[in-house]
């Protein structure tokens, strides 16, 4: 039986997380199919990466679905030392959506929120070097780390999504309260 894979409504739309999509498909196809990937381009200033699945059923293992991504270095502070492993995470998610394992839409849940931040980014404070630039996974680790630490304290988790509300708006990560509630819902509906 396969697991249910996570998903994040994000706008009244569905979005699968990679790792669920990932879990789903390894669970459901690990005989029959593989998950691998490739390096397209690689230099100082970004990483392109194809991904691909593979039929291991038939004699000369025909790809039957592919995924490519693009991350810039400069585009985030993750993407300064981790640009090779977004772009491979978000290549695997549009490989799994083009193999049939997405939500209603095409992009993952991590995609989606950092194009939220990003969309934020580009209208408002690309300008103002001052203002952090987060990613996905720069808002993912502090939403973990809020949550443990409000958690180990006693508090539940209404008091910890407040605490990382309040982060990224103090921080000026995310421009709107609302924005910033949309995002700590969907981090947690990944958990």
């Amino acid at each position: 039986m396969v697991k249910e894979s996570k998903t994040v409504t994000i706008h009244g739309k569905e979005y699968k997380t990679v790792a669920g999509r990932v879990n789903e498909f390894r669970e459901e196809y690990k005989l029959d199919y593989s998950l691998e990937s490739a390096i397209i381009a690689i230099d100082d200033d970004r990483v392109v990466m194809k991904a691909f699945i593979r039929d291991l059923n038939k004699e000369d293992r025909p790809i039957i679905a592919v995924g490519h991504a693009e991350e810039l270095r400069n585009a985030s502070t993750i993407n300064r030392t981790s640009a090779l492993e977004n772009c491979e995470t978000s290549a695997y998610g549009r490989a799994l959506a083009a193999f049939g394992f997405a939500g209603t839409e095409f992009a993952s849940a991590d995609e989606v929120v950092q194009a939220i931040s990003q969309q934020k980014l580009s209208t408002k404070e690309r300008t103002d070097s001052r203002k952090e630039v987060w990613d996905a996974n720069s808002l993912v680790r502090a939403k973990t780390m809020i949550n443990g630490m409000f958690t180990d304290k006693g508090y539940d988790t209404a008091i910890a999504k407040l605490a990382f509300v309040k982060t990224v708006l103090d921080k000026e990560v995310i421009e709107t309260e609302e924005d910033a509630n949309l995002i700590a819902d969907a981090l947690e509906n990944e958990e």
